[in-house]
């Protein structure tokens, strides 16, 4: 996997574009401590007021805090709004 990441920023690199866009290796995008967009996600493992837990290829996303709510989700997105306290990354399985 290593070797594909550094293939595609080589790549992303020559064509100028940012290596997010064709790498599948989630991004996380925070919009101060209220919102959090999750790209590249394989799907919620839990979902309660004070914690989501998202499914990635690269493992799981923590995202904990109060009133947490999950105001978008597709394929490519998952917006959680609430009251962010952290965001935990983990590379083991997800449950």
């Amino acid at each position: 996997m290593d070797r594909e990441h550094g293939f595609l920023q080589k790549i992303s690199r020559k064509i100028d574009l940012p290596s997010e866009i064709l790498s599948s290796d989630p991004t996380v995008e925070l919009k101060g401590r209220s919102e959090a967009i999750v790209i590249q996600h394989k799907g919620i493992l839990e979902y309660t007021p004070q914690r989501i837990q998202i499914a990635s290829r690269a493992g799981c996303i923590c995202i904990c805090g109060q009133n947490l709510d999950i105001s978008l989700m597709n394929r490519e997105r998952v917006a959680v709004f609430g009251q962010i306290e952290s965001v935990q990354y983990r590379k083991e399985p997800c449950l």
